[in-house]
């Protein structure tokens, strides 16, 4: 019997619809699996190319148990990743995809036990197929790893390097794809901000020559030890506001703020945050591509997150720009009743109106009442005889 234990499953690939096959592993023997250990090497692990495209299908990110027989830690425990801002060893709660997914394999789930506090998939069935080869020691010795380290975890066990965890968490941090991917990196190792990690980021910043991407992530690095995470963070994300800003295109104005949004958390810049949310759902108002529903869909989450952070009291005129756009969304919104969505962008007006003045913001003022007339012309409710009086 195979020590190594996974899933077989199939599913429609989301670009062309061709059926691909997936292998969902939860155990892996490297000895006996080269080949997985060269996919978990070059990050090909969790994806299988679709013949018809040759796009990518990804599986959800399972917990996986590696077992390396002959390496000081034969055991290293990958838990999935939990949820945004959790301490990386809290325990995470499946996906529903991926509960799905076992559901429609009927597949029986997989044994789980505590070790040295850490809930560990798979450990009791790789103990049974072990037999007498299993050591009780090694259970003591099992290393539990942050699943953004995986792949330079693999790559050093490969090179025969020892498992330091500063190797490790610097290996899993240059090998991040996204300023979103980075943050959770560093928040997943402390130990990228201590002392200790200076003089390993000023080696690799020797090393790294001409390479303008790792030389960006590493100063990015340096800065969140000089100032902070969150400062560090909010410099960048008000970067790419500014960037946004002066995008030549709505769809480019779009991805900037949706890039910013997954490292900035309002904790950490709340006007900054709300800007972002501000401008990424006017933009996406003025977008060609994609559906339209979706789009105002899109755009109405976005203005709602922003008027969070914005109240009247404080930012006056930015409530009563974001309020006025939020009404117009629901005046051409196209989902849910048409009659409902027009009485609330009437409340929204009215409220608007009942902050502004003439005195004060005449143009806004004028911009409300002109758009409040509009849907007063709309309307589906009430007299028509009415909403046209009201309108004029």
């Amino acid at each position: 019997m195979p020590n190594s234990l996974g899933f077989l499953m199939r599913q429609p690939c989301p670009q062309c619809g061709v059926t691909v096959n997936l292998h969902l592993w939860t155990v892996v023997d490297a000895a006996e699996r080269p080949d997985l250990i060269e996919q978990l090497r070059l990050g090909k692990f969790d994806r299988v190319q679709s013949p018809e495209c040759n796009r990518d299908s990804f599986l959800p990110a399972a917990p996986l148990l590696l077992y390396w027989p002959g390496k000081p830690f034969p055991l290293i425990y990958f838990p999935a990743p939990g949820p945004r801002g959790a301490p990386p060893s809290a325990p995470a709660p499946r996906s529903r995809r991926l509960e799905s997914l076992l559901k429609s394999l009927n597949a029986v789930p997989v044994e789980e036990e505590i070790v040295r506090g850490q809930t560990v998939s798979g450990l009791a069935e790789l103990r049974k197929r072990l037999g007498e080869q299993w050591r009780g020691e090694w259970a003591e010795r099992l290393r539990v790893v942050p699943r953004p380290a995986l792949r330079a975890t693999v790559d050093a066990l490969s090179r025969g390097k020892p498992l330091d965890d500063l190797d490790l968490a610097l290996g899993a941090f240059l090998q991040t794809a996204s300023r979103g991917e980075a943050r959770r990196v560093i928040e997943a190792y402390p130990l990228l901000l201590g002392e200790e990690a200076a003089g390993r980021i000023d080696q690799e910043v020797a090393l790294a020559g001409g390479d303008e991407m790792r030389l960006r992530k590493l100063s990015l690095l340096r800065d969140c030890r000089r100032g902070g995470v969150a400062a560090a963070f909010s410099g960048l994300a008000r970067y790419c506001l500014m960037e946004a800003g002066c995008a030549k295109t709505p769809e480019e104005a779009i991805r900037l703020c949706r890039e910013a949004l997954t490292f900035l958390r309002r904790e950490d810049d709340a006007p900054g945050w709300g800007l972002l949310q501000s401008l990424l759902g006017n933009r996406l108002l003025v977008s060609r591509q994609g559906d339209l529903g979706e789009n105002l869909e899109h755009a109405l989450q976005a203005h709602e997150a922003a008027l969070q952070v914005f109240d009247p009291a404080a930012h006056r005129a930015a409530w009563a720009m974001l309020m006025d756009s939020l009404a117009s969304i629901y005046v051409e919104r196209v989902r849910d009743d048409r009659a409902h969505n027009i009485e609330h962008a009437i409340q929204l007006y009215d409220k608007v109106l009942g902050v502004l003045s003439w005195e004060t913001f005449p143009s806004r003022w004028a911009w409300a009442k002109n758009n409040l007339a509009i849907a007063y012309r709309c309307r589906i409710e009430g007299n028509r005889l009415d909403n046209v009086t009201l309108a004029l």
